[in-house]
């Protein structure tokens, strides 16, 4: 089909396999000022990759990341897998709980020169070592919306239960911060949720307004789709 490809001859101990490639890319394609990450089972819109490379040429911005919707293509726990998705989606809105997502993120080149080139090497998951490196250099994580991606998902209970897994594992490795405050957010999510319900079974109906944020999020999914 024409694609190229590269075989990885980088060793390392504790870094994935991800990581591995991603450094082999560098590593032969050095002059880019910019490089863009993007897993392979996205669905992006008309100048997604303009839109998210955009923000790096403001000073103070070392990375750019967007967040997926996740549109519900199995039972329950897809649909739960989405409603997940939602409360990390709006920890992305700050810049307290900000972090960076592996899918699809922009980085500087200079991020990754001499000894943090060595340490990304040696980490097990890019984006959280992107992330660190960022914030240790003092420069910013933009959130880019308008350039969020669609993920279709078919989870069982088996795949949604290794995948929360091992987004909690990597959230904690990344920021006890960032983990503290997405647990709080999950909570209160719920908490508001299951209170709305109890409240619209007595007939209390004006609780149904709380959930407009919920709504319009199921709805740009669903035309995302479209």
């Amino acid at each position: 089909m024409g694609i190229e490809y590269i075989i990885s001859d980088a060793h390392c101990t504790h870094c994935s396999g991800k990581v591995r490639a991603i450094y082999s890319a560098i590593i032969k394609y050095r002059n880019f000022q910019y490089y863009v990450i993007a897993d392979s089972d996205i669905r992006v819109e008309r100048n997604w990759l303009e839109k998210i490379i955009r923000p790096l040429s403001k000073k103070g911005i070392g990375l750019s990341t967007t967040f997926p919707k996740f549109y519900p293509d199995g039972g329950f726990w897809s649909i739960f897998r989405m409603y997940w998705c939602m409360i990390r989606e709006s920890m992305m809105e700050s810049n307290i709980t900000r972090f960076a997502w592996g899918g699809l993120l922009a980085f500087r080149s200079d991020l990754l020169e001499d000894e943090n080139l060595k340490e990304f090497l040696s980490s097990i998951s890019d984006d959280i070592s992107l992330l660190n490196i960022c914030r240790r250099k003092g420069l910013k994580v933009a959130y880019v919306k308008d350039a969020r991606v669609l993920i279709h998902s078919n989870d069982s209970f088996k795949i949604f239960l290794e995948w929360s897994n091992r987004q909690t594992a990597l959230s904690i490795s990344s920021s006890s911060r960032i983990f503290l405050f997405g647990m709080i957010y999950y909570i209160l999510a719920s908490f508001l949720i299951i209170s709305v319900i109890a409240m619209t079974v007595l007939g209390h109906y004006l609780f149904l307004l709380l959930l407009i944020p919920v709504f319009t999020s199921l709805t740009s999914t669903t035309e995302m789709h479209l």
